[in-house]
């Protein structure tokens, strides 16, 4: 979804581009008539000199600078983090959907949100347990863990695997009914048991509204 919306992004710069090229040169040249011949001599004219018309520079899609955070809450949601993290979160990020990352405690994490609506966490969590996969081809994957995710009072799904040469990764899917939002959250390092450390707290300190209501309510994951 991110990859499709910078996609079109670059495509709207493009075309934006060219259609400011197309009116600086004048547009449409049809339909001009032939001009009056005068027997008389005409006086030397100035030449004109053509305008320098400058295109548009289409900027690149980047993410924002790092920034140090204990409480991550730009977008209706809050995530606390008792040491702090750097966090970048993906230019285009609205509240809607959007993409953060943070190194956080010697783990990576990410979370991803989407609309809630038709949002599936067994399928998002099987899907990006594939794409990691495929994205280290040399590794050998194993799954040491799966089941029910509790986020506050919402419900959701996880799996936890370990990779050779790579430590190992927890991923969790869930969706906030509130505000129909869903989240997935993926955390990797080369230290699994603080890996499955660093994302219980992350899922602790989640807060589907920003607020202080379910924030600190203790998350759990089920076999």
């Amino acid at each position: 979804m991110i990859l499709n919306r910078l996609i079109s992004l670059k495509s709207f710069i493009f075309l934006t581009v060219c259609l400011f090229a197309i009116v600086a040169c004048g547009g449409d040249t049809s339909g001009t008539t032939a001009p009056t011949v005068s027997t008389e001599p005409a006086a030397e004219q100035p030449k004109a000199e053509a305008p320098v018309v400058e295109t548009a520079k289409a900027e690149p899609v980047v993410e924002s600078s790092a920034v140090s955070v204990t409480k991550y809450q730009d977008f209706g949601f809050s995530l606390e983090m008792e040491s702090g993290a750097m966090a970048n979160t993906m230019a285009g990020s609205t509240d809607n959907a959007g993409t953060a990352t943070f190194n956080y405690g010697g783990v990576n994490a990410m979370l991803n949100w989407v609309p809630g609506t038709n949002f599936d966490a067994v399928g998002a969590v099987k899907g990006l347990f594939t794409a990691v996969q495929n994205s280290n081809t040399s590794a050998s994957f194993t799954t040491v863990g799966g089941g029910e995710l509790r986020v506050g009072f919402e419900s959701g799904e996880y799996i936890a695997y370990t990779a050779d040469g790579s430590g190992g990764g927890l991923i969790g899917a869930w969706t906030c009914l509130d505000t129909d939002t869903a989240f997935t959250l993926f955390v990797s390092g080369q230290d699994s048991t603080n890996v499955q450390l660093r994302f219980k707290r992350l899922i602790d300190q989640f807060d589907c509204d920003g607020s202080a209501d379910t924030a600190g309510t203790d998350a759990s994951v089920s076999n």
